[in-house]
């Protein structure tokens, strides 16, 4: 179960105060006030009945009830949005523990593909490369789950340093391809694109943390 962080759970008080003080006001708005055994009278100013054929004070109370609705419903929105961003964090988190091993333990005949020119030349490759994306999704995971956001943001910024390493050797790889005129077999076209638009979202994903604990609704640093 995705846990709203602690900051967050107090970034939403302010709502919360707002419903308090606008069910109390709708309570003593709707309270009815004991029966007059004085002859009636004519309404003061303020009780007059409007165009639609409400006093002041009615008005009030629905106007009260529709904001209290709307802040309700801003509340509800704003609570789902923050799970579903540390739904998918956990997501990330989760892949980039199960594909650190694979990656780490692909073998020679592999390497020597024309998508692997230039990966293959990286020191410790490829099992520097899985240690390094592997220890990625742990910060994360462990940021995400502990609302521990220096941890998150460390494991992002891993992350999104391996994305963009491996989309720039495998793009290299087609540029090494296309400048020996294409001579003997073909890297994988597609397979940088795959890479850099993972590293895009974690850079979306990191702005949106730093945004977050900047505002002081975030995780825990």
């Amino acid at each position: 179960m995705t846990r709203v962080p602690r900051q967050r759970r107090r970034s939403l008080f302010l709502p919360t105060v707002v419903l308090v003080v606008i069910r109390s006001m709708s309570a003593m708005r709707r309270e009815t006030p004991p029966p007059s055994t004085q002859p009636p009278r004519d309404p003061p100013d303020g009780a007059k009945l409007d165009a639609a054929g409400e006093t002041p004070t009615r008005s009030l109370v629905h106007v009260l009830d529709v904001l209290e609705t709307y802040v309700g419903r801003v509340d509800a929105q704003a609570q789902r949005s923050e799970r579903n961003r540390l739904n998918l964090l956990h997501l990330h988190a989760a892949a980039a523990c199960y594909i650190a091993p694979g990656f780490a333990l692909i073998g020679q005949a592999q390497q020597q593909s024309a998508t692997f020119v230039l990966l293959r030349e990286i020191p410790g490759a490829p099992i520097s490369l899985g240690a390094l994306f592997g220890l990625g999704g742990v910060a994360l995971a462990w940021g995400t789950v502990r609302s521990r956001s220096r941890w998150a943001e460390a494991g992002l910024l891993l992350m999104l340093f391996w994305y963009l390493l491996v989309a720039v050797s495998f793009g290299g790889a087609v540029v090494v391809w296309l400048v020996q005129d294409r001579q003997g077999a073909a890297p994988a076209i597609y397979a940088h694109g795959v890479y850099l638009h993972l590293a895009i979202v974690m850079a979306v994903h990191l702005a949106t943390l730093r945004r977050i604990d900047r505002s002081g609704s975030g995780v825990d640093s």
